[in-house]
C-alpha cells in the first residue's frame, strides 16, 4: 500500500484563506405547540434569532418539510440545570397551500370534538 494519497479531485481547489460559511446540522426537536403559521419547538441547542431552518414534521400519515424562521429563543429549565432545554418560536415561511391544509387537518385530529 502506498503512503502517497491519490488526488481524485475533478477541479483545482485553491486555498481561500478561511472563507466564512455555515452548515446545517440535523437536530432532534419536540413540537410544543403548532398552528398553520408557526410552532414552539424544544431543542437541546439554542437556535439563532432570524435563522432559517428546514423542519420535518410527522403529521400522522403525512410528513412535511417546512421552512421556519426563528423569532425567539430562550433557555428553559425543567427542574434542574442539567435538564435545561431551549424553547424557540418558529414562523413558517414559503408555506404551500397543501402543507397549510395538512397542518390544519392534523390539528383537527388533535382537538376534542
Amino acid at each position: 500500500m502506498s503512503s502517497d494519497p491519490v488526488d481524485r479531485r475533478q477541479d483545482a481547489r485553491p486555498a481561500v484563506g478561511g472563507l466564512p460559511g455555515d452548515i446545517t446540522v440535523k437536530e432532534a426537536l419536540r413540537v410544543r405547540d403548532l398552528s398553520p403559521s408557526g410552532a414552539m419547538v424544544e431543542t437541546t441547542v439554542p437556535l439563532e434569532l432570524n435563522s432559517l431552518h428546514d423542519v420535518r414534521l410527522d403529521l400522522g400519515p403525512r410528513t412535511v418539510v417546512i421552512k421556519g424562521r426563528v423569532t425567539h429563543c430562550a433557555r428553559h429549565h425543567n427542574g434542574s440545570e442539567a435538564d435545561a432545554v431551549y424553547l424557540s418560536g418558529l414562523e413558517f415561511v414559503e408555506l404551500s397551500l397543501a402543507v397549510r391544509q395538512a397542518i390544519t387537518q392534523f390539528l383537527k385530529t388533535m382537538t376534542p370534538h
